[in-house]
């Protein structure tokens, strides 16, 4: 991956983040659906490998141990994702807008399943 599509999966993550850490706090979802979609080492490795800011590294690596909170101390739950979504959002609004892009970032997807 370049640094622009590294750059633009960084902030489709932060986002999606954003919206796992709110699904969590209002009973939409629970954590281990929510490591599934992002929180989990296996991400942090792929990521890392891709050269991906330590910033996401830091917010995947807490949503990994959003189980343990749960578990060891369930008050401060809504209290970490609320620094969870905080974090993200704070990058985004302090990153650069990207680049345009002429594909979205989903074609990669959906053209792996044409074959």
């Amino acid at each position: 991956m370049n640094g622009d599509e590294i750059y633009r999966l960084e902030r489709v993550f932060y986002l999606l983040s954003i919206g796992l850490c709110h699904a969590i706090k209002n009973g939409a979802i629970d954590i281990d659906e929510a490591e599934r979609y992002l929180y989990s080492p296996l991400m942090m490795r792929l990521l890392k490998e891709e050269g991906a800011s330590d910033v996401l590294h830091d917010l995947i690596h807490a949503g990994t141990e959003l189980e343990d909170t749960e578990s060891l101390a369930p008050a401060s739950l809504g209290k970490e994702l609320d620094e969870m979504i905080s974090r993200a959002m704070q990058t985004l609004k302090e990153s650069p807008v990207p680049k345009p892009m002429f594909d979205k970032w989903f074609n990669p997807i959906f053209e792996r399943n044409k074959h």
